[in-house]
């Protein structure tokens, strides 16, 4: 599951991939559209779960998102 933390003005969204944590800069946004990106990460991660998306091999999983 995607969390989101805000630092500063910036948002920033984290989740967990293979055990290792993964953080990704959103930027200076409302907190809704913050929580729409978040959402839509754990939307592809879940798909990736679910063997319905694959992500490539040697790709980086924050740029796949």
């Amino acid at each position: 599951m995607a969390s989101l933390q805000k630092k500063g003005e910036s948002w920033y969204c984290q989740f967990l991939y293979h055990g290792k944590r993964h953080t990704f800069t959103i930027g200076k946004v409302e907190p809704d559209e913050a929580e729409a990106k978040a959402n839509q990460a754990d939307y592809l991660l879940m798909r990736i779960r679910q063997g319905l998306l694959t992500v490539p091999p040697g790709a980086d999983i924050v740029l796949f998102l």
